[in-house]
């Protein structure tokens, strides 16, 4: 490497470091139910992740680790023994002078207090392991909102590439029907071969075919984003912000 390229390459590696320091800012995956979604598909990834069982699981898991890690940081107090005891026999002469042949001893009372050593050996383990379980339980959720933002915006590109190709099918459709009629009327009229019309009424069968299957995967695709997101996706159309054009720009 020339000596004359390093001071351009230094550039490039400090510019570099920052972005590798970069974490995620999962509120950006995953907007907030509290928050309103700035686009469509935003909305959509809320809705999916608001609507559906198993992401209320995760949460729920993260909550217990969080409990357990709260009762580790107390048990220590279950350690501790308190003891009390009392000399009947003195106590008794002392206060009613029914036992004045026998001696008073003191103290007439004990007070004590003990705790495990092994408490404190084994306390800072134990709430190191219950606070990486409740690092584990937000990594998991991290992790699915990751997942399901991923899984929503290609169902809904998935289905906003069949409605596009359904319009262009749509519109090959009709200009093969006008095609087709034009042709069947010159062919009555023996203006027109017939193997003019026989391609004309091949031509309109096979637009008609292809509208009528990309319809049938407008619809599949609409259902497998409505399973996602857990709401009709009219609802959605129609209580979200307004959707881009496709193809976006």
């Amino acid at each position: 490497m020339k000596l004359t390229n390093f001071p351009l390459l230094l550039i490039v590696l400090l510019l570099a470091v920052p972005a590798l320091g970069q974490t995620v800012d999962f509120d950006k995956v995953v907007p907030p139910v509290e928050v309103r979604a700035k686009t469509f598909e935003d909305y959509l990834v809320q809705l999916a992740w608001n609507n559906t069982p198993p992401h209320k699981k995760l949460y729920t898991q993260l909550n217990i680790a969080e409990k357990e890690t709260k009762l580790t940081k107390r048990e220590w107090t279950q350690d501790i023994t308190a003891s009390f005891n009392v000399n009947e026999i003195s106590l008794s002469n002392i206060i009613f002078g029914d036992r004045l042949d026998l001696p008073v001893f003191f103290p007439i009372y004990n007070v004590g207090a003990s705790v495990n050593l092994g408490t404190f050996v084994h306390r800072p383990v134990k709430i190191r392991i219950a606070e990486e379980k409740e690092k584990m339980a937000q990594f998991d959720i991290s992790q699915r909102k990751l997942l399901v933002r991923r899984e929503v915006l290609e169902a809904y590109e998935e289905h906003r590439r069949s409605r596009s190709t359904l319009q262009v099918r749509v519109l090959a459709e009709q200009d093969a029907y006008g095609s087709y009629l034009l042709i069947s009327e010159k062919f009555k009229n023996n203006d027109a071969k017939f193997e003019d019309f026989n391609a004309a009424s091949s031509a309109y069968y096979t637009a008609k075919e292809g509208a009528e299957t990309d319809r049938s995967e407008v619809e599949i695709s609409r259902i497998r984003l409505e399973e996602l997101i857990g709401v009709p996706l009219a609802d959605a159309q129609r209580m979200g912000p307004e959707e881009r054009e496709y193809p976006a720009d």
